[in-house]
């Protein structure tokens, strides 16, 4: 079984509902409140360094949790990464 991993399939799955552009998405808010209104939305930041985004993804951060490797490899981290750090 040969699987692709779709990053834009993980993000819609795992990552949206807290991060998306809703006016109801808790971590879209937060950052908007705490980094302001060009940093509130992940995908459109240019801001962040893949290894950042990498340490926050497996480990958490408040009450974002932690993606262990049984739910996303490191080589699937690593391409998360690379996709959102542009």
């Amino acid at each position: 079984c040969f699987y692709i991993f779709n990053v834009m399939r993980f993000i819609d799955h795992h990552c949206v509902y807290c991060h998306g552009p809703s006016v109801e998405a808790p971590g879209t808010l937060q950052l908007k409140r705490t980094r302001g209104d060009d940093k509130a939305l992940l995908t459109e930041r240019k801001d962040l360094q893949a290894p950042y985004i990498e340490f926050i993804v497996r480990h958490g951060l408040r009450a974002m949790p932690a993606f262990v490797p049984s739910d996303l490899t490191d080589a699937q981290l690593k391409t998360l990464a690379q996709y959102l750090a542009h």
